[in-house]
């Protein structure tokens, strides 16, 4: 059931990312999937704290390597974006499972 979810989001909603594998010698590849960027703006105070985490969910099974590691860069909307972290669901990767790739603007 989720992994029918899964497909049907990234179907409908899904769009085409360019990924170099870090240490940037492997070949870069097109990957599909969910791309996140909410603007939080809060206060502490009188403090005012604004910030954007940035991520990318995909389909495990879609990955040409067994994971995206840390340093990958990945090319969205012509941004280039760093991962920091990739947080699995803990489902099977060839059971239709997502992962999520924590990102940041390289700079």
């Amino acid at each position: 059931m989720e992994a029918d979810l899964a497909a049907i989001m990234l179907n409908d909603f899904g769009i085409e990312v360019t990924v170099t594998p870090y240490p940037w010698n492997g070949v870069p590849y097109i990957l599909q999937g969910l791309f996140d960027s909410p603007f939080v703006n809060a206060r502490m105070g009188e403090i005012p704290i604004e910030m954007q985490n940035a991520s990318f969910s995909y389909q495990s099974s879609s990955l040409p390597y067994s994971r995206i590691g840390e340093g990958t860069e990945i090319l969205i909307n012509s941004v280039t974006y760093e991962v920091i972290r990739e947080e699995k669901d803990g489902l099977l990767s060839n059971s239709g499972g997502m992962s999520t790739a924590i990102l940041r603007i390289k700079g």
